[in-house]
């Protein structure tokens, strides 16, 4: 919160001869101080009460009267920040008919009395007469709202003060002094009417705006727009050049679902706060995309032409994403033109999503041949800050997480990133939601009013929940086939423990290549390998973010490299899986291929964090090696591959099995059925590219549990129970057939 505070000063000799300039310079070259005004008697200084109590700047300015025994500290006092300017038309208008206050000692010399003044000090506190009955002054005399010097003046006395000066100041104006104030304990303040005017007093909401903006996770480039605006807003207002702020434009960087939206409503309720534009009407916030109508010609939507009442002033925003690339189109500085000519009484911003800074700064060019502009980059939330926004979020509808259930919170965040659409804040209060109404379900059914969602409610939400019960090891005994793989795994965890404990040892990169036919494992197997990884210390985390080759490619030039970058700084103490990696590479040399660039930044990231990250790239084994080859800065830090081979019949047969398992109730010729049709497999199916292995048998057993489904229902809902008739059933759709299969080949392998 900024406060203000009124220092009166006088000389020891009363002939006050440069008093004030010699106080003013010395209090501000303290930097604790800045000068807001300063009349013939008096001087405002602002400060900010969070960082300093008002108990340190008295014992400041105590300390330096004390020093300085030829100056005089006639009072001070606690006031409004907006309130400075009409405050001292107050004071220069009754301070030549006013008679100097009894109460009002002067501070003269370090003789005083303290153990006086404290007692005095403690009879005003303690004293039962009603606020209202002590604030009501005569025309022909001030209130008592003199700070003792070295008094302890408390929040409650500082709000004390404010109220009472309110009262003087309507008092003196003409106003009724029983006009509503708010109350004193919200540190709030009625801002004065014109001299005379017996309209009803509108609120200070300053504090309450402040408060929204410290608690913003993120958003520091919008935080520090805002404090710089509440810095000049006194001046804008002192000297009445409110176009001078409404010229300005920004630019905001920010990606969808990360508050846009409250960004902008934030701002204006900070403008209305600050009374920039006195009693005009804050208009609603206007949002639009800027679009090429049927002629060619760059719309912005309805903020053409906006015809904005004179008594009112709006915020507006254009989302320029779509025409990004044309910033230096002649359409585009058209639209720039017509827009800065309709700036009055309207605060502009323009959105592009979260790009490199490079790409922001040519934006940043166009539009500044026409307008002043500001770039506000708001980047994507780390997972501390996701934890953080979702703690609020949890705090301020009551509920509350245990340490367990945050783990699989953002175990569950993580799973909404794997598919490459990720929200933000809209993502995250889907998930909050979701854990609610199952902590809320829990409580119905057990009966309780239980507001802790602990570890049984979070792991039910949780699809990768229970994997943590056994060891990575044992969970790679448990796969078909996974003899094969253990024991490339097993020595490539132990290099990779050995070469961490040797110090002498630069630390190793620590990345793999999986290659091999789809369906051969090296999804799981990589999230097997990171949390083997976090077992053996290796990792901090041990989490696991699966993405396509092309999810690190941006839709817009410049946006590629911070989406990889985010991508990876979310992976930080985990395994990031790449699959298909090799769609980033083309080998075509096209410099404006954002898979180069992601590749680039990958390479970065992969070098910078080498020992805080594992970069697994999986994909056929052909293309893969292509990849390899023409990008020596990436070969140079995949030092491990394990290879994946194809199932065989027999393996391809026990994962049938484990996939029924034991609670699915099946006839006993299910069974023979299977083992026959998958002996029958041809084999340039199964050294096909395209078969698909584990997918394949746990689609055909999809397709055999929907076909039994389909007969149960008809069968007056029976009990499921898969047969022979049911798989058979399945085998007669297109993608089963053997003859189907030989026929099929993809273009270009």
């Amino acid at each position: 919160m900024i406060v203000s505070l009124l220092i009166e000063v006088s000389h020891s000799d009363n002939s006050g001869i440069g008093v004030l300039d010699r106080a003013v310079q010395d209090l501000t070259d303290t930097g604790i101080l800045s000068l807001l005004n300063k009349a013939e008697e008096s001087a405002m200084f602002s400060y900010n009460e969070l960082q300093y109590s008002f108990s340190d700047i008295k014992e400041l300015v105590d300390s330096y009267f004390r020093q300085h025994t030829d100056l005089c500290l006639v009072s001070y006092r606690v006031v409004p920040y907006d309130l400075g300017a009409v405050l001292f038309g107050t004071t220069s208008d009754t301070s030549d008919e006013t008679e100097p206050v009894e109460e009002k000692e002067e501070v003269c010399s370090p003789e005083e009395d303290d153990e006086t003044e404290d007692e005095e000090l403690r009879e005003e506190e303690e004293s039962d007469e009603p606020q209202e009955e002590r604030a009501e002054p005569q025309q022909d005399e001030k209130i008592e709202d003199t700070v003792d010097a070295g008094a302890n003046c408390g929040e409650d006395e500082i709000a004390r003060q404010i109220s009472s000066l309110n009262m003087l100041l309507y008092s003196e104006t003409g106003t009724e002094t029983t006009e509503t104030v708010q109350s004193a304990q919200d540190h709030s303040v009625a801002k004065p009417q014109e001299r005379g005017s017996g309209n009803s007093v509108p609120v200070d909401k300053l504090p309450e705006v402040q408060a929204k903006i410290q608690a913003l996770v993120g958003g520091n480039a919008f935080k520090d727009l805002t404090q710089e605006i509440i810095t000049i807003a006194p001046q804008i207002i002192q000297k009445k050049s409110q176009g001078v702020l409404t010229a300005r434009t920004y630019l905001f960087s920010i990606n969808d679902g990360y508050g846009l939206t409250s960004y902008l409503g934030i701002f204006s309720e900070l403008i209305s706060a600050l009374h920039i534009f006195g009693d005009k009407r804050t208009g609603p916030v206007y949002e639009a995309v800027a679009r090429y109508d049927r002629n060619g010609n760059l719309d912005a939507g309805e903020l053409e032409g906006m015809n904005i009442p004179k008594d009112s002033y709006c915020v507006c925003c254009l989302d320029i994403s779509e025409v990004m690339n044309d910033v230096n189109s002649p359409a585009f500085r058209e639209m720039l033109v017509r827009l800065h000519s309709d700036s009055a009484n309207r605060f502009l911003f323009f959105r592009i999503p979260y790009v490199g800074k490079e790409i922001q700064e040519d934006i940043r060019r166009a539009i500044r041949d026409v307008m002043t502009v500001t770039v506000l980059a708001i980047p994507p939330f780390s997972q501390e800050e996701i934890r953080a926004w979702a703690s609020h979020e949890f705090s301020s509808r009551n509920f509350t997480l245990t340490d367990e259930a945050w783990e699989f919170f953002l175990r569950r965040i993580t799973e909404e990133k794997n598919d490459g659409r990720f929200y933000g804040v809209n993502t995250v209060t889907k998930v909050i939601d979701e854990f609610i109404y199952q902590k809320l379900l829990s409580n119905a059914r057990s009966r309780t009013n239980d507001t802790e969602i602990g570890r049984a409610d979070a792991e039910i939400l949780c699809h990768s929940a229970g994997e943590e019960k056994v060891t990575g090891y044992d969970l790679l005994d448990r796969l078909v086939g996974g003899a094969r793989i253990k024991e490339r795994v097993v020595d490539i965890v132990s290099q990779i423990v050995y070469a961490r404990k040797q110090e002498s040892i630069k630390t190793p990169c620590i990345h793999m290549k999986f290659v091999g036919n789809p369906g051969t494992g090296k999804t799981t197997v990589a999230r097997i390998i990171g949390q083997i990884l976090k077992e053996k210390g290796v990792l901090r985390v041990g989490g696991f973010y699966e993405c396509s080759g092309r999810d690190l490619c941006g839709r817009y030039i410049g946006e590629t490299a911070p989406k990889t970058a985010g991508i990876c700084r979310d992976a930080y103490g985990s395994v990031l899986f790449i699959d298909e990696a090799y769609s980033l590479f083309r080998g075509d040399g096209n410099d404006r291929d954002y898979g180069r660039e992601a590749l680039d930044t990958l390479i970065a990231e992969m070098e910078n964090h080498r020992s805080d990250l594992v970069v697994i790239m999986a994909g056929y084994t052909d293309e893969m090696e292509i990849m390899m080859k023409g990008n020596a800065g990436l070969a140079s830090r995949i030092p491990y591959t394990i290879e994946f081979p194809n199932f065989t019949r027999e393996e391809l047969y026990q994962i049938f099995l484990s996939i029924l398992g034991d609670k699915i109730a099946y006839d006993e010729d299910l069974l023979p059925a299977v083992f026959k049709y998958i002996q029958e497999i041809p084999t340039d199916v199964l050294e096909a590219k395209e078969f698909s292995n584990a997918r394949f048998i746990r689609n055909l057993f999809e397709r055999t549990i929907a076909k039994a489904g389909t007969r149960c229902q008809l069968d007056n809902d029976a009990p499921l129970c898969l047969t022979a008739a049911d798989f058979n059933q399945a085998l007669c759709d297109a993608e089963f057939r053997f003859d189907k299969m030989a026929k099929t080949r993809t273009i270009g392998f």
